[in-house]
């Protein structure tokens, strides 16, 4: 049986899984803790090791959290990524712009009127 959720989406789905687990959720969003870019970062270096490839994988898992966490503007998620991910700013915005769009099935994430991303629900 093969796994059809891509890399980047399976560990943003686990991570966010743990981070539920030890922040209790509230509505506002909670400034950006630097455990938990460090976490995911080192699960994507890791994917590296085993897969040059997975790369973009990984910066998109970066992006997302980055979303997730309220940091949903162009400028605050190209500026943050490369922090915690192996990727230039230039790389970042080429991933934030190739995986945006409205059909959930071909993209991560919207952008909406504000500016702002939203993520994307099958």
């Amino acid at each position: 049986m093969t796994n059809k959720t891509p890399f980047g989406q399976r560990i943003a789905n686990i991570w966010q899984e743990l981070v539920e687990h030890l922040h209790p959720r509230v509505a506002e969003t909670k400034p950006l803790s630097p455990a938990y870019f460090h976490a995911l970062s080192l699960l994507g270096e890791k994917a590296l090791e085993q897969n040059k490839g997975m790369r973009s994988e990984g910066c998109r898992a970066v992006i997302l959290a980055c979303i997730q966490r309220g940091l949903n503007t162009r400028d605050e998620i190209v500026r943050t990524v490369p922090r915690h991910h192996d990727s230039t700013y230039a790389f970042t915005a080429y991933l934030l712009d190739d995986a945006t769009g409205d059909d959930p099935a071909e993209h991560l994430w919207q952008k909406g009127s504000d500016g702002r991303y939203r993520i994307l629900r099958p």
